[in-house]
């Protein structure tokens, strides 16, 4: 079983790009093109890394970070 990476990025070509590599390297990714979506992607899952742009819409890579944080403790 490989370790899970969540990216959220809204720029389509850097998601794609990032996630590309990730796969390549043998990581489970879970992407998602703002913070609303990649939040829900998270419950019930505890992934190994985020990767989070801070300015995303719906929900920012900031808040997204705290709000993990606050259920992870």
């Amino acid at each position: 079983m490989s370790a899970t990476i969540v990216v959220a990025e809204d720029d389509r070509n850097i998601l794609i790009s990032i996630e590309f590599l990730l796969r390549n390297a043998g990581y489970d990714v879970i992407a998602a093109t703002d913070g609303a979506h990649a939040w829900a992607a998270l419950e019930g899952i505890k992934p190994e890394l985020l990767v989070l742009d801070v300015m995303l819409p719906a929900l920012d890579g900031l808040e997204l970070c705290r709000r993990v944080r606050a259920t992870s403790a």
